[in-house]
């Protein structure tokens, strides 16, 4: 619900991931992770910017270790390579 117009519905999904990712699995926070970092890189600036808060959230609330490094091994490259990119609209 991250591309919710209005932006009622983006809010609440964002306020949803902080418990959830408490309590999904590994592969799913990875997965969450994965698709937010995708929608950063590619969509259009008020999408990107729901995104980033959630990504933000589901990161402030990761408590497993090896959660945290396996998404800063595997997606920092990837949000690292978006910002550098001349192809990405600021």
């Amino acid at each position: 619900q991250l591309d919710d117009a209005a932006g009622d519905a983006s809010r609440l999904a964002v306020k949803s991931l902080a418990p959830l990712v408490k309590k999904v699995s590994e592969d799913r926070v990875l997965e969450m992770v994965d698709k937010l970092c995708s929608r950063i890189l590619h969509w259009i600036d008020q999408h990107r910017d729901v995104a980033s808060v959630a990504l933000k959230t589901i990161i402030a609330e990761v408590g497993n270790m090896s959660v945290a490094q396996r998404v800063i091994v595997t997606r920092s490259p990837q949000l690292v390579k978006g910002i550098t990119s001349p192809g990405i609209t600021r």
